[in-house]
């Protein structure tokens, strides 16, 4: 996001055994177990098969007395939305009491696709090329070594927390734990103090926590604690979960979920704001991406950086300008990265209209308490077509850059950009699979859902320059679409939503959903801004099986931050949502009913994140906040 919008491998070397931690054991024994249960449960169909077979054969069919047999998932329904196609099918489709197909996700990953264009999503339908690079060099074609393969988001990380942006590699949400919740009511239990670093040209600040600003929350395991340099009477704490949180000065704070006194200093860079969510390697190996927003002064140009949380050092930085696979003049890196651990691989989109994929030949020692990388050259692709401007950031025409946090499904990556395209990419072969129009600006982040033994994308976008000038203001429909992850087909586009843009101040979808689970597991949860009016604002609940509206809340301030669900154990929701002047809301997740609200005295842009019952959030106003749902 250019800084007027935020105004208001191919080595052939295998991972090193040391890179290897004991907590993705586990993950490799229930990849092992699956396999097993698919042998045994393929055996077992070849023999129900045989019996089947020698029963027909013995008594020459069937007595004349079954009836018709009907298909149960060949169902469609009507929908005041427009649609294109049908959704994924299966014979063990499940779903909740009002009959809506729910996700799969609860479960293992089940999903059974072919990921190729059609007609009208083939990179050439949108007059698409890419070019790949080594580094500085071009290459003609590229082969990963060391392939990757994303399993379900559920099975992200063996971790116990939030540890990039929406939790995992589908972006499926930020929480974790369940929520006792007795009297639904908003406590403030602590704030902590973030601070400001002066713009790197004008006069202005970077303040507090911006937008997506997520911060991150991991209860570590006793011996990767005892390595780590917390504090001595933080670490004999018992159950210690700690917040970590890059905020918009270009520091990193550490801080105790329970009372937000410090865990550890807090991580000085050299550069200017973290305006975007840092992520913590899946596997447990104590490392940090973080990427700066914008430059500041006196400090280095924006770039990526990861750190070592046993020490804080510093291990490794790119994307600094200039790259030879940029077109675009603006850098900045909002995107959460995903790490793929089995290939070790960091997966950055960055706004300079750059993929870049980076093995990083990590060796972690935990007896001896030592984390080094040595990276090879990365892997990168950029892409463009004739319409596409480096028009710095007056939007006026499509422009390079990838701000939102990709999703990823097995060897595809799922992103948009700032030209208002969704790419699917195959990262074994950085070759772009597929391209779908979506409008403008896209900041939201896409989340990737199983469905019926399919995957699915919903995604929608800001306005910018699509926004028309009439007599109201700059105004433009934004609608919210459904997506078929194989082929890019859209599967609902829901009715638009008439927003509004004010001096580059974007309205339309910043945040990006809660995709629901539990009570909620037909539902599809967003925040658009600006609309109907350039101040305010809706909470809309859509049906994921027909994009139509299943409650709306209107709010009198638009919102930026990204809703999180919580659940209790029995697993009723509740949504906590925060606005522009720093409201934060708690919903009924059924029915968009407010049941509680504080406010913490200034803009909330920055996204909340959920650990059991505790929610943490930054403000503009130079606060971090932990708040208690009673």
């Amino acid at each position: 996001m250019p800084p007027a919008a935020l105004a208001g491998e191919s080595g052939s070397e295998h991972v090193d055994p040391y890179q290897r931690s004991i907590y993705s054991s586990s993950r490799r024994r229930r990849k092992a177990a699956k396999r097993r249960r698919i042998v045994f449960a393929v055996a077992s169909l070849a023999v129900v098969v045989a019996v089947v077979v020698a029963v027909m054969f013995l008594w020459g069919g069937n007595d004349g007395t079954s009836g018709n047999t009907t298909n149960s998932t060949g169902k469609t329904s009507s929908s005041t939305t427009k649609t294109s196609g049908s959704e994924g099918s299966s014979s063990t489709d499940s779903t909740d009491s009002s009959g809506s197909t729910t996700s799969s996700e609860a479960g293992s990953s089940a999903i059974d696709m072919t990921v190729a264009p059609i007609a009208g999503t083939k990179p050439s339908d949108f007059d698409m090329t890419v070019h790949l690079f080594k580094g500085d060099s071009r290459l003609t074609s590229f082969s990963r070594q060391d392939p990757i393969s994303f399993g379900a988001g559920k099975d992200y990380t063996d971790l116990e927390g939030i540890i990039t942006f929406r939790g995992n590699n589908y972006r499926s949400g930020a929480n974790y734990g369940t929520a006792d919740i007795k009297t639904a009511k908003l406590q403030i239990v602590w704030t902590a103090t973030s601070g400001a670093i002066a713009k790197a040209s004008g006069t202005g600040s970077w303040t507090g926590s911006g937008w997506t600003g997520q911060p991150l929350i991991v209860r570590w395991p006793d011996d990767l604690k005892e390595i780590m340099n917390i504090k001595d009477t933080k670490k004999a704490k018992k159950d210690l979960v700690e917040v970590i949180y890059p905020c918009l000065d270009g520091k990193i704070y550490f801080l105790d979920l329970q009372d937000g006194l410090y865990t550890r200093s807090p991580i000085t860079s050299k550069g200017g704001p973290f305006k975007g969510t840092g992520s913590i390697y899946p596997s447990g190996i104590p490392m940090l991406f973080v990427g700066h927003g914008d430059g500041a002064k006196a400090r280095q140009t924006a770039r990526a950086r990861l750190f070592s949380l046993i020490d804080q050092t510093e291990l490794y930085t790119f994307g600094a300008k200039p790259d030879a696979a940029s077109y675009r003049s603006w850098y900045a890196y909002d995107s959460s990265a995903l790490f793929d651990v089995e290939s070790d691989t960091l997966i950055e989109p960055g706004e300079n209209g750059v993929l870049y994929t980076i093995k990083l030949n990590t060796k972690f020692d935990k007896e001896a308490g030592t984390l080094t990388v040595d990276p090879d050259t990365p892997i990168k692709v950029n892409y463009a077509n004739p319409a596409y401007k480096d028009t710095g950031t007056n939007v006026t025409s499509p422009l390079w850059g990838m701000e939102d946090s990709a999703v990823a499904w097995k060897n595809y990556l799922y992103v948009t950009d700032n030209g208002g395209k969704l790419f699917c990419w195959d990262l074994n072969t950085m070759k772009l699979v597929w391209v779908q129009n979506v409008l403008d600006d896209t900041n939201t982040s896409p989340v990737f859902a199983e469905e019926n033994g399919h995957g699915y994308i919903y995604i929608s976008t800001s306005l910018h320059e699509k926004a028309k000038t009439t007599a109201a203001g700059r105004t433009g429909d934004i609608p919210i679409w459904k997506i078929d992850a194989a082929t890019g087909k859209v599967v609902w586009e829901s009715e638009p939503y008439k927003c509004f843009t004010v001096l580059d101040v974007s309205g339309g979808v910043q945040d990006t959903p809660v995709l629901g689970q539990k009570d909620i597991a037909n539902l599809v949860i967003y925040a658009i801004a600006r609309t109907p009016s350039a101040a305010g604002g809706l909470i809309v609940a859509l049906d994921r099986k027909t994009g139509e509206e299943v409650w709306r809340r209107p709010t009198n301030h638009y919102m930026w931050s990204s809703p999180v669900a919580v659940y209790t154990p029995s697993g009723k929701s509740y949504i906590v949502a925060c606005d522009t002047v720093g409201n934060m809301f708690l919903l009924e997740g059924k029915t968009g009913k407010i049941v509680d609200y504080i406010n913490l005295g200034t803009n909330i842009e920055a996204s909340p994140a959920a650990f059991d019952n505790m929610i943490v959030v930054g403000t503009r106003g130079q606060k971090i906040y932990g708040i208690k749902i009673n």
